[in-house]
């Protein structure tokens, strides 16, 4: 019989912890709460996903449509960064409307003297490097997700985890979590999507190839088997990052991972990942019944935090599309970084786990939840809790 998980932290526990890992400014107590939208300085478009940190050590990440609140003295400075962007301090009193970050201007001459192949060789040996180093490095991560049929969300899952950080994320194990979710019924069948949380462990580096049961993976030695690579480099504030974009070749049916990577230029750490999934599929829970469904569409950001001298994972965002049920499925996630910390579970959570299940049977403290964002809702987002918590459907699944 398979054991049951158990976990050592109660609400009021975890609470305390992260208030002393510096999570989000909601988590503590602070004099003010400031808010604002960092944008793209040239075109106006919101930058999400954007790192926020106060002087006083709290930190926050910027959301799907690039607003953050994060709580701090008015006395203490607010600095926002964005990998490709200069980054921008400011005093928290100013910390209102825009921010405006300008984007690193783009050198040529790079080009011609790093080959492409030769950096993503060296990028290959810094991150193994880091990943036996730093293999017992772990964190605890904030996990949201949404999930829309149309215009209506469907459920909201919000949970905490501790997991391994380093240049990838894995190991997760689940610490505490809050699920809600309408109910099907003759006219309206609706689907769960038990554990789309694997798909924030996106693994981009491997061995000597990806393994058959693998996604294709960028950092592997044998990465032009499946992708052509070019690069270009930009600079800026005494940093030179290289952008690697490995676009993959025709007639891979595998999934593969279409991305581009951030690499700083002088210690090939890896600072960012974006681009999309080709040919994946998503395990779906219709009316009881499990099923592998193909997916539509797939896109992803990742952040790393070189700070601590590697690539920590900062933050994982996801959003999928996909038809179910005869019905266009939207579904996105975000797995924010909080913090280091010591708290354990006795089990790890595998690719088949029901992660709706598993929160169920801890059951439900609203209390524990209530006002805390950790990250700042989007408008739909914050609609979609505030109704489940109306119907007190969290905690009822």
């Amino acid at each position: 019989m398979r054991k049951a998980t158990h976990f050592c932290l109660s609400p009021a526990a975890l609470l305390l912890a992260l208030a002393v890992l510096s999570a989000a400014g909601a988590m503590t107590c602070r004099a003010a709460a400031w808010e604002a939208r960092v944008i793209d300085a040239d075109t106006g478009r919101p930058l999400p996903f954007a790192s926020v940190r106060t002087q006083g050590g709290l930190r926050s990440v910027t959301n799907a449509e690039g607003w953050f609140s994060i709580g701090c003295d008015s006395l203490e400075s607010v600095s926002v960064s964005f990998v490709g962007y200069s980054p921008l301090t400011v005093p928290a009193m100013a910390v209102s409307g825009s921010l405006r970050l300008h984007p690193m201007a783009v050198s040529l001459s790079e080009v011609v003297v790093y080959p492409a192949s030769k950096v993503v060789r060296a990028v290959i040996k810094e991150a193994r490097r880091q990943l036996k180093k730093r293999r017992r490095h772990k964190a605890t991560f904030f996990y949201r997700q949404t999930a829309f049929v149309g215009s209506e969300c469907s459920e909201v899952l919000e949970a905490f985890f501790s997991g391994r950080a380093a240049v990838a994320l894995g190991d997760l194990s689940l610490q505490y979590g809050r699920y809600a979710a309408l109910g099907s019924d003759s006219v309206n069948t609706f689907s769960y999507f038990a554990n789309f949380f694997t798909y924030s462990q996106l693994e981009i580096v491997g061995g000597r190839a990806p393994l058959f049961w693998q996604d294709v993976m960028p950092l592997v030695d044998n990465f032009s088997e499946f992708y052509k690579v070019t690069m270009s480099t930009i600079s800026g504030d005494g940093r030179t990052i290289h952008i690697l974009r490995f676009k993959p070749r025709k007639g891979v049916d595998r999934p593969i991972l279409d991305c581009t990577l951030y690499v700083d230029a002088r210690t090939y750490r890896v600072l960012r990942c974006k681009g999309r999934g080709r040919n994946m599929r998503v395990l779906n829970d219709v009316g009881g019944q499990r099923e592998i469904v193909p997916v539509d569409e797939m896109t992803f950001e990742e952040t790393f935090d070189v700070s601590g001298g590697f690539s920590e994972v900062e933050s994982v965002s996801i959003s999928v599309s996909l038809m179910s049920n005869g019905r266009r499925n939207r579904v996105r996630s975000l797995m924010f970084n909080v913090g280091g910390g010591k708290t354990r579970s006795r089990s790890r959570l595998s690719f088949y786990d029901n992660l709706q299940n598993k929160i169920d049977s801890q059951g439900y403290d609203d209390s524990f939840w209530h006002d805390n964002e950790i990250v700042k809702r989007t408008p739909l987002e914050e609609s979609a809790v505030r109704l489940f918590e109306k119907r007190n459907l969290f905690g009822s699944f």
